[in-house]
């Protein structure tokens, strides 16, 4: 078994500004509350519609705005994911010989 020293720049990652959180994901947050906001307004208020159906509303706005702004795979964001995920398979430009080949070249 291989140990690795981790210090703590390394765990702790400079671009979060708050909450664990990017500039660009809190600037997503914001743009999506405004929209929520405007949109539960707008539907409640001015158009009168149903409450249960505006609100149905405002919570797949809700979810859409966290899925597009604050989700990550892989480090990437989940929008960027799914290109890439479209692309086609992650070619690597190296060959990877696995744990056993280390083993027996280190002997």
């Amino acid at each position: 078994m291989r140990k690795v020293q981790m210090t703590k720049q390394q765990t702790v990652r400079p671009n979060e500004k708050m909450f664990g959180l990017t500039v660009k994901q809190i600037i997503g947050i914001a743009i999506g509350g405004v929209i929520v906001t405007a949109t539960l307004v707008i539907l409640l208020f001015v158009l009168k519609l149903p409450t249960e159906l505006v609100m149905t509303l405002v919570f797949l706005e809700v979810v859409a705005t966290a899925l597009v702004s604050i989700v990550r795979v892989n480090g990437m964001s989940l929008v960027k994911h799914f290109i890439v995920c479209m692309k086609g398979p992650i070619n690597r430009p190296y060959q990877s010989k696995g744990a056993k080949y280390y083993e027996e070249n280190d002997e």
